[in-house]
């Protein structure tokens, strides 16, 4: 009965090794659709996302993909293009209507430390009530992307 037991045990823990990954390639900034950003909407959050940490290390780098719902509803997709040493954030937007036509296609937008900015328009603004988020500077170092007005967003990727 132990040897079966064992044998189960091993034949387990190889069915387990061999195992599959499912992970799905991330598509490039320019390839995903309104589709792509809508099977992942169950995963927005109004949670803050760290952009760097107290040490400084960028966790969010150039590259980095971002899905959005705006406080009006519109889904998007946001790429940083950069974070200068004056931490000025540079991002692409486009934002998708519901037949998954692109209504906004802004790149090179730049939303200064501590402003805000409206994601519908793909602009820094000083409208509290446009605003999807602030880009916030918790510390020296410390960066983040702060949702606001019922926005909500998720890191696609990092």
């Amino acid at each position: 009965m132990k040897k079966v037991i064992l044998a189960f045990g091993v034949l387990m823990l190889l069915g387990l090794a061999c195992k599959k990954d499912n992970t799905l390639p991330k598509k490039a900034f320019e390839d995903i659709s309104l589709t792509d950003i809508q099977q992942f909407e169950n995963k927005f959050s109004a949670n803050p996302i760290i952009v760097s940490d107290d040490a400084g290390n960028q966790l969010l780098k150039p590259g980095s993909i971002i899905f959005y719902k705006t406080q009006i509803g519109t889904l998007g997709k946001m790429r940083i293009v950069s974070i200068s040493d004056q931490k000025l954030l540079t991002i692409d937007v486009v934002n998708f209507n519901a037949a998954g036509n692109v209504i906004l296609n802004k790149s090179g937008s730049t939303v200064q430390p501590t402003w805000l900015c409206d994601l519908d328009m793909g602009v820094q603004t000083n409208d509290f009530t446009l605003r999807e988020f602030d880009w916030d500077m918790y510390n020296a170092f410390k960066k983040g992307i702060t949702p606001k007005n019922t926005a909500v967003f998720y890191v696609y990727s990092k």
